[in-house]
């Protein structure tokens, strides 16, 4: 098995790790950041493999960049609606902007890391690469959706002192561009 595989199954193995963790915790607030903060680190670890493995693929740099581009884009769409609504007190599970976004942002980072397992990080045969990305897209919409449940249910019950605290929090769980990732200049 090549490194680049190691690495890549390096990285299901933590996010596996983190989402069992998530699943222990007894603190939704805290799962539900957690499962933001998963997000962000898996795509720069992505960001990390596409730098190691395929910048001197120019065409498949440039669409892991595209990519990663266009995920980062919704994500940080989503975090913004989210903090919309909140403000707004309107819950995510009864906003349909919120659902679509969602649904964007799911989409978008499933096509990002099924690209770098798939085309980037895929043995030289030209098989699947081992991992898809720790969640299906199923799994991660229904993560989202309860995280930005609970952390709209948090925001209804704390002091105003919190809530900006929470709108802070969720700022820094936006993705980084890509340039801004080590490794990745």
């Amino acid at each position: 098995m090549s490194l680049t595989r190691y690495l890549l199954l390096f990285v299901a193995m933590i996010t596996a790790g983190q989402v069992l963790a998530a699943d222990r915790d007894d603190r939704p607030f805290s799962k539900a950041i957690r499962v933001l903060a998963r997000e962000r680190s898996q795509a720069e670890s992505y960001v990390s493999l596409i730098h190691t493995v395929a910048k001197a693929e120019v065409s498949k740099y440039a669409r892991g960049i595209l990519l990663y581009a266009d995920a980062k884009a919704e994500f940080d769409g989503l975090i913004e609606q989210m903090k919309a609504d909140l403000t707004r007190g309107k819950s995510p599970d009864t906003s349909s902007d919120f659902q679509k976004q969602l649904q964007q942002a799911v989409d978008r980072r499933t096509a990002f890391t099924t690209y770098v397992s798939e085309q980037i990080v895929g043995d030289e045969e030209g098989r699947k690469g081992a991992v898809t990305g720790a969640a299906t897209a199923v799994t991660l919409l229904t993560l989202l959706g309860k995280a930005s449940l609970t952390i709209w249910k948090e925001f209804r019950q704390v002091s105003d002192t919190r809530k900006k605290a929470i709108l802070t929090q969720l700022d820094v769980l936006k993705w980084r561009a890509f340039h801004e990732i080590p490794g990745a200049r």
